[in-house]
């Protein structure tokens, strides 16, 4: 009996998640931006659009309570298998590559135009922030509470934190 429980819950959870998902959809529809399948939504996102600038996310992209989406300066690009989880704050322009993971608390991007770039497999630690204008590379962890700046390079598959960021050791 508890297990039927459980499952009927979690299937309850599962499709509000998705019909999350649907609806915030729609609601990109009428600002001209797209969502790929299987969206998954927690709490409805802010999204904070321009008549010009675009919100793209790819396939797969779970979102998160509180996230929000600033489109004022600039288009988001958000690929495919990207967890976005609570308080996550983008700015554009920002463009995040395929199996990201995004902490809680992380900031992305600022008030300067300079494109936030993320490469592929990436994970960012919780209460970072990552200035506009910054490059990722591809494979890189970067710890909890760590400050990425714009001219910091950052080597491929490295694992950095702090601030300033310092490199730690290889993550292969």
């Amino acid at each position: 009996m508890i297990k039927l429980l459980i499952y009927l819950i979690e299937g309850t959870r599962n499709t509000m998640t998705n019909l999350r998902g649907l609806m915030f959809k729609k609601k990109l529809e009428h600002v001209k931006s797209f969502a790929g399948d299987n969206l998954k939504v927690l709490k409805s996102p802010t999204l904070i659009a321009s008549n010009v600038n675009r919100l793209t996310l790819g396939n797969s992209v779970n979102i998160g309570r509180h996230i929000v989406f600033d489109l004022k300066l600039g288009n988001i690009e958000v690929q495919n298998w990207v967890d976005l989880t609570h308080n996550v704050r983008i700015y554009g322009p920002a463009k995040i590559g395929n199996d990201v993971l995004i902490a809680e608390n992380v900031t992305i991007g600022g008030t300067i135009h300079n494109a936030t770039n993320i490469s592929d497999d990436v994970w960012i630690g919780a209460g970072s922030f990552v200035e506009n204008g910054a490059s990722i590379s591809k494979g890189v962890v970067i710890g909890a509470k760590s400050y990425v700046r714009a001219s910091d390079e950052l080597l491929a598959y490295g694992i950095y934190v702090g601030n300033p960021i310092r490199f730690i050791k290889y993550r292969l």
